[in-house]
C-alpha cells in the first residue's frame, strides 16, 4: 500500500460511511412517522370512545326506556320483576314507564284491561315488588 493511495482508500470509507448513516437515516425517518402516526391515531380513538360512552350514557337517561331500565338495575330488579313491570305498562298503557317508580297508584290493575295480571299468584308478586319499590328503605344505625 501507498501512501498516495490512502486518501481513495479513506474516501471511500467515508464514503461507506455515510451511505450508511443516510441508510439509517431514512429508515428510521419512517419507523418515526409510523410511530408518530400510531400515536396520533390512539389518541383520536381514545377521544373518539370517550365522546361514544358519554354520548350513550346521557342518551339512556334522556330516553324514558333506558332509564327504566338504569332504575330497574339501580333497584336490582330481577328478570321476573322487570317483566311484570313491562306488563304493567303495557296495560296501564303508559308512555312513560318511570312512572311506575313514582306512582303506586298505576300498580292498581283492571281485570278487564289486562287479565294476566289479575291471577292470585301475579297479584302477590306484583304486591311485593310494590313494597320492594315503594316502602322506605331499612335504616342503618
Amino acid at each position: 500500500m501507498n501512501i498516495s493511495q490512502l486518501p481513495i482508500l479513506a474516501d471511500g470509507r467515508v464514503q461507506y460511511i455515510v451511505k450508511g448513516i443516510r441508510t439509517h437515516e431514512e429508515s428510521g425517518g419512517e419507523h418515526t412517522w409510523i410511530l408518530v402516526t400510531i400515536s396520533i391515531l390512539a389518541v383520536v380513538l381514545a377521544v373518539a370512545i370517550h365522546f361514544y360512552v358519554r354520548h350513550r350514557s346521557l342518551l339512556r337517561r334522556s330516553d324514558p326506556r333506558g332509564l327504566f331500565r338504569e332504575l330497574c338495575k339501580a333497584h336490582r330488579l330481577n328478570f321476573r320483576q322487570r317483566t311484570l313491570m313491562r306488563s304493567i305498562v303495557r296495560a296501564k298503557k303508559l308512555n312513560d314507564p318511570c312512572a311506575l317508580f313514582l306512582d303506586s297508584r298505576l300498580w292498581m290493575i283492571e281485570p278487564a284491561a289486562a287479565p294476566q295480571l289479575c291471577n292470585p299468584k301475579t297479584v302477590r308478586q306484583m304486591r311485593h315488588l310494590q313494597q320492594v319499590l315503594f316502602s322506605d328503605p331499612p335504616k342503618h344505625s
